[in-house]
């Protein structure tokens, strides 16, 4: 094997490391990229952004598990501007006494215009479906339990 003389080594070496510097237009080494703060969104009753556009919502379909102790929702970020970061869910128990309102604080990643699932785990059982029948014929389940959207946290894209 060849031996290769010191000063050739290290020129060989300074010009790999010249040729591996990546610059910017104006000149600047590896800039790095903007983080944008994450920030609360204040969600209206339907799911839109409040005093947002009222084409763009976040919205989706929960159903929960057989033994009624989570959620399973598959989540639609329809804000164009906006990567969801967290979601705020309230779960409503109706029944004989005071309704019961529960919140859940989910992290989540959504992109806009794509759909994710979260899984929330309740900490409690949701109360069971009622069926109620008419000549002998199910009028279907009467649930007595809902959802919604109350909050998010995002980032903007602009």
């Amino acid at each position: 094997m060849k031996k290769v003389p010191p000063g050739v080594l290290a020129l060989s070496i300074l010009l790999t490391s010249i040729a591996c510097v990546r610059r910017t237009p104006r000149g600047e080494l590896n800039p790095k990229p903007k983080v944008r703060p994450e920030q609360d969104l204040a969600i209206t009753f339907g799911g839109f952004i409040q005093s947002g556009p009222r084409d763009e919502v976040l919205d989706g379909q929960c159903s929960r598990n057989a033994t009624r102790d989570s959620l399973q929702c598959d989540m639609h970020n329809g804000f164009m501007k906006w990567n969801i970061t967290e979601i705020t869910f309230q779960v409503i128990r109706t029944g004989d006494r005071e309704d019961e309102h529960y919140y859940y604080r989910q992290r989540i990643s959504i992109a806009p215009l794509q759909t994710e699932t979260v899984t929330i785990k309740l900490g409690m059982q949701l109360p069971p479906d009622t069926y109620d029948t008419i000549k002998g014929r199910s009028l279907g389940p009467e649930s007595h339990w809902q959802w919604l959207v109350v909050g998010a946290k995002g980032q903007s894209i602009e």
